[in-house]
């Protein structure tokens, strides 16, 4: 199964559940990365945070 990228729009405040933002949806997925932040791209696997991606690989794909 193919995921796109996604961007960090919120966290909580113990760092578990995170929103990340596509391009027509808003989602909360379980995070059990240590080092996310906000504005971090991020891909989701069945609602879970699977790998942060760098910006400039996140555009790439977004737009292929």
């Amino acid at each position: 199964m193919l995921t796109k990228p996604g961007l960090v729009v919120g966290i909580h405040k113990d760092k578990s559940t995170v929103l990340v933002q596509y391009d027509t949806e808003t989602v909360t997925a379980q995070n059990m990365l240590k080092d996310i932040k906000l504005g971090d791209y991020v891909m989701v696997l069945d609602g879970v945070i699977i790998q942060i991606i760098p910006e400039r690989t996140a555009d790439k794909m977004m737009k292929s």
